[in-house]
């Protein structure tokens, strides 16, 4: 029987084993750097598409005002959302009391997007929560008006069945109506956001000696918060929007 020996030349293994070493440290190196970054890189891209979701809301509250004021009665809007998504399913409680008191009682539709844990809600003003915490300080303060002897509290209503997700959608904005109650004695505000309204309704009366409301019932502790004519005139400007 004939028996056949290889002889391997001993340099030539150690550059095969040196190699192999080398390709291992590679892929080992790169899985930890991979391992260590991924939860930076996720986070800076969430850091991204929250602040796209505030800008985008921050510009739907300027087509909405212009609505308002009568400048402009349709348009649409392409928002970035990146897996994100926007309805306007979400609502506060708004009651009114009139001069001839008549109560008024109706769920008016915020409009919210929402990525990764996080909520922008136009309510007025734009106000966040993050990660089912609200954030005191809100993008924009609620839309108030205030001089010595009149308040006016602005609000929108989003009409529709509305509710988009994916990448990016279109959405469109028409202006139903802009309703004015200038006889009204008071106004009540149930809100996820109650100390967010309160603090702005405190910070715009305490510039005036002789304010034209007065904040009853505002511990917030229902979520309430109650505005009532004293010295002046409350208004209260209501304006619809339909969106799809």
């Amino acid at each position: 029987m004939r028996v056949v020996r290889l002889h391997l030349n001993s340099r030539a293994v150690s550059e095969v084993v040196g190699a192999l070493l080398t390709v291992v440290v590679i892929v080992t190196a790169a899985g930890l750097i991979y391992t260590i970054s991924h939860p930076f890189i996720s986070g800076s891209i969430d850091n991204i598409n929250y602040r796209n979701a505030i800008k985008n809301m921050a510009e739907i509250k300027e087509i909405v005002q212009r609505m308002k004021y009568g400048s402009e009665i349709s348009t649409f809007k392409t928002i970035q959302l990146n897996g994100g998504s926007i309805s306007n399913s979400k609502y506060f409680t708004l009651r009114v009391i009139t001069s001839h008191d008549t109560e008024i009682e109706w769920e008016v539709h915020s409009l919210s997007i929402e990525t990764a844990g996080r909520e922008v809600v136009f309510e007025s003003g734009i106000f966040l929560k993050e990660y089912g915490t609200i954030n005191p300080f809100p993008v924009s303060e609620p839309d108030l008006v205030i001089t010595n002897d009149t308040l006016y509290i602005s609000i929108y209503d989003f009409n529709g069945n509305f509710s988009a997700g994916g990448s990016k959608v279109t959405a469109n904005f028409r202006h139903g109506f802009t309703a004015i109650f200038n006889e009204t004695k008071s106004i009540e505000i149930e809100s996820d956001f109650c100390q967010i309204w309160k603090k702005s309704l405190e910070e715009a009366l305490s510039e005036l000696s002789n304010p034209p409301v007065d904040l009853v019932d505002d511990d917030c502790s229902d979520k309430t918060i109650r505005i009532e004519k004293t010295n002046g005139s409350l208004n209260l400007i209501v304006t619809g929007v339909e969106v799809s």
